[in-house]
């Protein structure tokens, strides 16, 4: 038999050690794990996870994996939404002339409004400076806060070149469309409508004339301005006074995009806003609990509730997109961080009906849970 040699060949384990940078990194930064999502441009409302990757959304998805994530928040009982945006804010330091300290200077008012970034410890990511500033004054609001805020910050402008400083903002003679339809022009990315305040009654010059607003909105279509506001600061209007004046105005002016701000003054604000949706108004401003108010206006007082309008829209069929129950849980919030704030919504006093059975066999009425 022929023999074979043996060969012993060394057998050589190699161990590499990868260092932690070169590990596997998990697939995401953050996972915000069991919250309820409410998402409208989306149609989410469940609950699910919420995935974050290089400060983006990654991933909105039930049951990911805590494994896949560096970091974990447990959310459950929460809601999650997309940053809110706040439509009716005043930030600091718009609205004041630039030499408001000088002796000189035609205003010594200071700045109006509160810090835009303050507007975070509420959820909301984008402010809307509601006409603060005018074209004499945006470029100051801009630079000292605007390019600085970690919010985003876009504006109504003033129809009033100052803005809402120096006592000018309710004489008409300052109100000046071309330069303000030029500054519009300017900075479209910041400024997304021109605003009209006092449309339907002023507390220096009283009612406001429709020729004179129509005046104004003329001259802003000539400029080229597509998208404007009216609001009845003070609560002057009556529904058929806003009524007549929205139908005008979407009449004349079918390819522009209105919107109607009502306060709830003398508790019109439902009827005058059922009335401008009437007429074809289809944007209508509201404020959490009726809050709100003007503070250089006069006996101005809350906005329209936004649970009240909510609740008005939705009964008639109307569509808001706005889910009830997660804005009550918000108004309930602000209810608990603010008690020395006063709310001015039925809804949030009474809540909305529940039917608690059919009508009873002996014909007594149904009873509801209010």
């Amino acid at each position: 038999m022929q023999n074979f040699r043996k060969l012993l060949l060394p057998v050589v384990a190699v161990l590499v050690f990868v260092p932690p940078s070169e590990a596997q990194a998990p697939r995401y930064d953050l996972l915000i794990k069991g919250g309820h999502v409410i998402d409208p441009a989306n149609h989410l409302d469940t609950v699910m996870d919420v995935a974050v990757s290089a400060g983006k959304i990654a991933a909105v998805e039930k049951d990911i994996s805590v494994s896949a994530a560096g970091k974990v928040v447990d959310a459950s009982g929460l809601y999650v939404t997309p940053g809110l945006i706040d439509i009716h804010f005043h930030i600091g330091s718009g609205g004041a002339p630039l030499n408001w300290f000088d002796p000189e200077a035609r205003s010594h008012e200071g700045p109006l409004g509160i810090p835009a970034d303050l507007a975070l410890q509420s959820g909301v990511t984008t402010v809307v400076d509601a006409g603060t500033a005018g074209a004499e004054t945006f470029l100051e609001e801009k630079e000292w806060v605007i390019d600085h805020a970690k919010v985003r910050v876009l504006a109504f402008l003033n129809i009033v070149a100052n803005g809402m400083s120096g006592g000018l903002e309710q004489t008409v003679d300052q109100m000046d469309p071309k330069r303000c339809a030029e500054t519009i022009k300017k900075y479209p990315d910041l400024i997304v409508k021109a605003g009209m305040a006092t449309v339907f009654g002023c507390p220096f010059e009283g009612k406001i004339r429709p020729e004179v607003t129509l005046g104004f909105i003329r001259q802003f279509y000539q400029l080229g301005i597509r998208d404007m506001s009216m609001a009845d600061t003070v609560g002057f209007g009556n529904p058929k006074e806003v009524k007549e004046m929205s139908r005008l105005c979407v009449t004349e002016f079918p390819d522009v995009s209105f919107s109607i701000h009502l306060h709830n003054t003398r508790g019109l604000g439902l009827a005058n806003s059922l009335a401008a949706y009437e007429a074809g108004i289809r944007v209508h401003d509201g404020a959490v609990g009726g809050l709100g108010g003007c503070p250089f206006a006069p006996g101005a007082k809350g906005n329209t509730s936004t649970e009240d309008l909510v609740f008005m829209f939705e009964e008639m069929g109307v569509k808001t997109g706005v889910n009830m129950d997660a804005l009550l849980e918000a108004s309930r919030y602000f209810q608990k961080v603010k008690k020395d704030v006063r709310y001015s919504s039925s809804i949030i006093e009474v809540g909305v009906p529940v039917p608690q059975g059919a009508i009873t066999k002996d014909g007594s009425e149904q009873k509801w849970n209010m």
